[in-house]
């Protein structure tokens, strides 16, 4: 299936992926350690390179659950926290893209191991803001267009480490008090479990990518 947005240009090997955790943290900013690469004056600048990526950390529970995919259209409900130790002024807001706002934004994509993959227009929890050094959670729901009949008996192995990835808006107030907004990074999951299986896992591992226009 070929994507419903431009094509984008992802910046491969790029991924700083974290090992995934049991479930357990309610408080991300404990759940992982992680260090600024960006500087002052890059903050100061909106700077929207690699470095944004390896300075943020998908931290917490980093969990996940399958829905549907037989009748009706499949749903992928991931949970996960964000933190950063960048010098970020006030709350930093990540958005993913939505049919009802942000339609400007990359749409979600879940990637199955036969190379197919699905896109998502409709997320509920798209929208998630926090403090960087304290660490803030978020649950994103999304649903993939077209997937119905992708679980039925004898496809749905193809579900299996499917990847999930979801490039983000992120916007913050610089240090010197400027508004900063760009879509330069997308946080990447392989969920190993299948989609009829409504029990919540952890992911098998889970990251940031750079994602450039």
């Amino acid at each position: 299936m070929s994507s419903p947005l431009p094509r984008r240009t992802l910046t491969k090997g790029a991924l700083w992926s974290v090992p995934a955790l049991a479930v357990a943290s309610s408080a991300p900013a404990l759940a992982a350690s992680s260090t600024c690469y960006l500087t002052e004056t890059q903050l100061n600048s909106c700077h929207n390179g690699p470095e944004v990526a390896q300075s943020w950390h998908l931290v917490g529970a980093r969990t996940y659950s399958h829905r549907f995919g037989g009748l009706a259209n499949a749903k992928t409900t991931v949970n996960f926290g964000f933190r950063s130790d960048c010098n970020y002024r006030g709350s930093v807001t990540f958005k993913a893209r939505n049919a009802a706002s942000q339609r400007n934004l990359p749409a979600a994509s879940i990637t199955l191991a036969d190379g197919t993959v699905y896109y998502s227009d409709t997320v509920v929890g798209h929208v998630a803001s926090g403090g960087a050094k304290v660490g803030f959670d978020c649950s994103m729901t999304f649903t993939w267009a077209a997937s119905a009949g992708s679980s039925n008996r004898g496809r749905r192995d193809r579900w299996r480490n499917a990847v999930l990835r979801v490039p983000l808006e992120y916007s913050y107030t610089s240090p010197g008090g400027k508004l900063c907004k760009s879509v330069c990074l997308q946080a990447v999951f392989t969920l190993q479990n299948l989609p009829w299986d409504v029990a919540v896992h952890s992911a098998a591992s889970s990251g940031f990518e750079y994602y450039q226009a």
